[in-house]
C-alpha cells in the first residue's frame, strides 16, 4: 500500500535558465560568505576572551540596565526632547 502524504506539491520551470546565471548568483555571493566567517571567527574568539575572563576572574559582568528603571519614557524625558505627551501610546496604571 503506498504511503498518503498531507501534501503534494507539483512544479515547473517556467523559463531556461541563462549559462551564466549560475557563475554570476556565485560570484555575488562569495563576499558574503567571506564576511559571515569573519563575523563567525570574531563571535567565537570575543566569546573565548569573555569565558577565560569570567573563570579567571570569578566575575560576571553587571548588568547594563537597572531592574527598576521604568521601560517608557518619563515625562521629563519627553519635555527635554522636545516631544509632546502625544507620543506615549501607552500609561502605567496601578490595577487595584
Amino acid at each position: 500500500m503506498a504511503a498518503t502524504y498531507p501534501l503534494r506539491v507539483d512544479a515547473r520551470l517556467d523559463l531556461p535558465l541563462s549559462r551564466w546565471r549560475w557563475a554570476v548568483k556565485w560570484v555575488l555571493v562569495l563576499p558574503h560568505y567571506v564576511v559571515l566567517a569573519f563575523l563567525w571567527l570574531a563571535f567565537t574568539i570575543s566569546s573565548g576572551f569573555a569565558l577565560v575572563a569570567i573563570v579567571a576572574t570569578g566575575r560576571y559582568p553587571p548588568a547594563r540596565i537597572a531592574a527598576d528603571a521604568p521601560p517608557w519614557p518619563t515625562a521629563e524625558e519627553l519635555d527635554t526632547t522636545g516631544m509632546s505627551d502625544d507620543a506615549v501610546f501607552f500609561a502605567a496604571q496601578r490595577l487595584s
